[in-house]
């Protein structure tokens, strides 16, 4: 990582609105890639990282400002388990910066590499992520993070994407990590608010919160002040519930906020598999390139897909900004 191109992700945050790319396993998916085991889209990197480039060139060719790395369940504990050595583990993380690199080089120069980097959750690969079903200590959580995090960024990433979070706890114990072992790193915090609120007793919706009930805004304010957080944020969220989220963010911090939800459906972690949609709440059914100015209005700084979204949602959010963009 430079520190110009470290330094510059942090001013076109604030600039905004930045287009974030879309799900890693949708395109991968359209190639023909199975991405059903344990390792998810990491998968696809075992025997190289051509189908993870062109990936990475279709949402660029879109007009995504940022694309993440496919490192969300390449976590170095993650793929020990899935059999491979250290060096060979190494590897892969390598491989997944060089497809994205390769990519911006190729076709989007100015475009940013955000290091992907899932939960602990993730390498339950049992839907942990959006229940927040676990818990260890800050030295288990850092232990669990830093071999990963530390391959990214020698790598050169530009930033770190610490996302799908469902704890206070975990957000907290990297944003420790990368302030004492890996000073000056930009990264950008996303969570994965709780399906649904539960009513108050006035029947009033609860404020959004993480599975583990940490309220948004809290985590928000706390985060938002931590050395190196570029941004904080939410991902793999219905789009209805894209909006009181920035309410709540927004309420707990000024820096910027990065939304990057899926298509709405919900996933079965048993099936691997992903059906239905959410269309509750106020934003109702509409797509996200409609939605997509109305997060910027409210204080969105970057917008983007996670899973089940794909380049032409890319593009189309792309357009819905148009030349407002920083990059």
């Amino acid at each position: 990582m430079t520190e110009p191109r470290a330094s510059g992700i942090a001013a076109a945050l604030r600039a905004g609105p930045l287009v974030l790319d879309a799900g890693m396993s949708t395109g991968l998916e359209r190639l023909g890639v199975r991405t059903d085991s344990a390792l998810w889209t990491a998968s696809a990197l075992r025997e190289g990282s051509e189908a993870v480039r062109r990936v990475h060139e279709e949402h660029l060719a879109a007009g995504a400002d940022v694309v993440i790395t496919d490192t969300y369940q390449a976590a170095l504990p993650t793929l020990a388990a899935a059999g491979l050595d250290r060096a060979e583990a190494g590897e892969m993380v390598r491989r997944a910066v060089a497809a994205a690199r390769q990519a911006r080089d190729a076709v989007r120069p100015g475009a940013f590499v955000a290091g992907s980097v899932g939960p602990y959750g993730a390498h339950l690969a049992d839907g942990s992520e959006y229940t927040g079903a676990y818990r260890m200590d800050e030295s288990g959580y850092r232990d669990f993070h830093r071999g990963r995090i530390a391959l990214l960024l020698e790598a050169g990433v530009d930033l770190l994407a610490i996302e799908t979070l469902p704890r206070a706890d975990e957000a907290r114990a990297v944003a420790v990590l990368l302030a004492e072992e890996f000073p000056g790193t930009p990264a950008w915090f996303s969570f994965t608010p709780a399906a649904a609120s539960p009513a108050h007793a006035s029947s009033a919706p609860a404020p959004p919160a993480l599975p583990d009930g940490t309220p948004l805004q809290e985590i928000a304010r706390e985060l938002g002040k931590a050395p190196g957080v570029v941004a904080v944020g939410v991902n793999c969220l219905a789009p209805a519930r894209v909006g009181e989220a920035i309410r709540a963010l927004r309420r707990g911090t000024s820096a910027p906020i990065v939304v990057y939800p899926n298509s709405g459906e919900s996933y079965d972690p048993l099936a691997k598999a992903w059906s239905g949609r959410d269309d509750s709440g106020e934003e109702g059914a509409t797509s996200l390139a409609e939605l997509a100015p109305r997060w910027v209005a409210a204080g969105a700084s970057a917008v983007g897909g996670c899973c089940r979204t794909t380049a032409d949602d890319v593009a189309a959010i792309a357009r819905a900004l148009g030349d407002g963009r920083a990059v």
